[in-house]
């Protein structure tokens, strides 16, 4: 419910340490700024971090998307000063990060959910970024049948021609995913271009790549499961901009249920202002597919019977819409300010279930 995520906004701090974190875009990478002040650090030289991100992961055996943590062992040291700290991470894309922070002998007694982009920042991202996976998954197509096209042309000239633009569409594929938002697309497609690599090479080197496993499904090799693959793995990418949409929608409900917290009724336009722009980018990006060729398969993978992706975004404006009343102190707007959180939230799990869950 919107008063819980009321409650949690204001939870993220102790008596002893406040900790704050700021995104922006930098270059082309995600620069997260995290920062710490309280009586927890006095006599402390410094402070460690380490950061955990969650991506989506495609299950081949059913189709399914979950969320896996990507933990990253490596330590950061930041020295305190003053009783405060500061420290700058870059992430090559957007989502959510935690943040574990230590000092001393005691481990990391302190850990925060952060995100590494701003509202719009991240819906950006994914109109983007699905757009670069949908890219990738037609070069893909071009190297298979390329491939075929190089095992049947005997001309040495014709067949360099071939090798080298197979070589510079694998890289161009492999550029294009290392950065992407659509964490499970880009993976899984990964995933398939190490296999078609692998099963070129034992051909090449005169083996039948009918005797490896695919490191994507666990099966046996073959060229026409890897075209089928291709096709699977362009519906998981439409599924997964859906799922990115909602995801955002609830981060939004939640920024504006602490923006609505901290009672700032001269700091809201600003805010305003960034909500209303995420919802208009959120809106394009679902629309984007939805006029495309793929506008059929995508409503059939991610709209609920009663209702679409878009109308949740929908929703979702009117929850904004019901904070400006709530920030300016109108007493019957704080009622149904609630009640459009709850319905949001409600909403938004069944649209993800749905999504992530559907093969």
């Amino acid at each position: 419910m919107m008063n819980a995520l009321l409650v949690l906004a204001l939870l993220t701090q102790d008596a002893d340490l406040t900790v704050t974190g700021k995104a922006k875009r930098e270059d082309k990478e995600y620069e997260l700024t995290v920062s710490g002040r309280g009586k927890a650090l006095q006599d402390r030289d410094q402070v460690r971090l380490r950061f955990t991100r969650f991506v989506n992961r495609l299950t081949w055996a059913d189709g399914s998307l979950a969320v896996e943590a990507l933990d990253d062992d490596s330590e950061r040291v930041a020295p305190v000063e003053k009783l405060a700290f500061t420290h700058v991470e870059r992430f090559q894309t957007a989502g959510d990060v935690e943040a574990r922070i230590g000092w001393g002998p005691e481990g990391f007694p302190v850990r925060r959910i952060f995100r590494a982009a701003s509202p719009h920042e991240t819906a950006h991202a994914i109109g983007s970024d699905a757009r670069q996976v949908e890219a990738a998954v037609r070069a893909a197509g071009l190297v298979l049948a390329d491939l075929e096209a190089l095992k049947k042309d005997a001309a040495m000239k014709r067949q360099s021609r071939l090798q080298k633009r197979i070589d510079w569409r694998k890289q161009a594929v492999r550029q294009e995913l290392a950065r992407s938002f659509l964490s499970a697309s880009a993976h899984a497609l990964t995933m398939w271009m190490d296999d078609v690599e692998h099963a070129v090479e034992l051909e090449q080197a005169g083996k039948d790549a009918a005797g490896m496993l695919s490191s994507l499904s666990g099966k046996p090799f073959t060229w026409d499961e890897a075209r089928a693959q291709l096709a699977t793995i362009e519906a998981v990418s439409l599924r997964e901009r859906g799922l990115l949409i909602v995801q955002e929608v609830v981060a939004l409900g939640r920024e504006i249920a602490a923006a609505v917290a901290t009672g700032d009724a001269a700091g809201f336009p600003r805010k305003d202002k960034e909500f209303t722009k995420t919802v208009e980018m959120l809106r394009a990006a679902d629309a984007e597919v939805r006029k495309g060729p793929h506008g059929g398969r995508y409503a059939a993978m991610t709209d609920l019977p009663d209702g679409s992706v878009d109308d949740l975004v929908v929703e979702a404006a009117g929850v904004l819409q019901a904070a400006a009343g709530c920030i300016h102190c109108a007493p019957s707007s704080v009622s149904d300010f609630d009640e459009l959180g709850r319905k949001l939230m409600d909403r938004a799990a069944a649209f993800e279930a749905r999504i992530r869950t559907q093969p």
